[in-house]
């Protein structure tokens, strides 16, 4: 598996778990994952780019 591929999926676990803190409340931590899922996502897009794929 190539590294945006673990990018990738590590942005989808932080967006799982934004979710889940909105669903219980703690719209605090929820905002936190997103920003840091936005990030994955960015540095999947950024390593797929280095590695030549689009």
């Amino acid at each position: 598996m190539d590294q945006s591929k673990v990018w990738y999926i590590a942005a989808v676990l932080f967006l799982v778990a934004a979710v889940a803190s909105f669903i219980g409340g703690q719209s605090v931590f929820g905002g936190a994952f997103i920003a840091i899922g936005a990030m994955c996502v960015a540095l999947g897009y950024i390593e797929a780019r280095k590695g030549g794929r689009t």
